[in-house]
């Protein structure tokens, strides 16, 4: 707004803010903040699940397709875990672990015999060529850890560090 004669006046509005609005803006970024957080760490469970699948054994696909991840939220803050659930999710003990040599079954013969049947399975080194052989019990050689896990921890950090910052940056808009 003009006014003749010297000089010019102009409006200027300003708005102070109290304690109560201050808090009540500072609860509503506490719930935006809470709300990044816990989509973050969903997300980086779908990432991370995916990374475990991929990298997993995959011989019939069962046991990576049993692999799935829940979200807690605690005192501190949120967690997350994985696990492998399923008709195979019993070998991720010993896929992450490894075994050492041992009879299979370790009951013996008897064990089997009780199940009604012998252990049956291709071997291509076997005594008589490659071929089915059955035996009561037979002494497993063990198997070496699969190093899967970090296999999918290393290929999948970039990816949730990314999405942590594009959470984080959504959370303050």
């Amino acid at each position: 707004m003009a006014r003749s004669g010297k000089g010019n006046l102009f409006g200027l509005d300003m708005k102070v803010f109290g304690y109560s609005d201050a808090v009540k803006k500072m609860i509503a970024r506490a719930d935006k903040t809470a709300d990044a957080a816990r989509e973050w760490v969903r997300e980086a469970g779908r990432i991370i699940v995916r990374a475990l699948q991929f990298h997993a054994p995959k011989r019939s696909g069962v046991f990576a397709q049993g692999i799935y991840y829940r979200t807690f939220q605690r005192a501190e803050g949120y967690e997350v875990r994985f696990y492998a659930g399923g008709e195979h999710g019993y070998v991720m003990r010993f896929l992450r672990d490894g075994t050492v040599a041992h009879p299979i079954p370790t009951g013996g013969s008897a064990a089997q015999l009780a199940k009604g049947y012998p252990l049956r399975f291709f071997w291509q080194n076997g005594p008589n060529g490659p071929g089915i052989y059955r035996y009561w019990s037979v002494n497993h050689p063990g198997t070496a850890p699969n190093p899967f896990v970090g296999q999918a921890k290393a290929t999948s950090d970039a990816e949730v560090r990314t999405a942590l910052k594009n959470l984080v940056h959504l959370a303050w808009l």
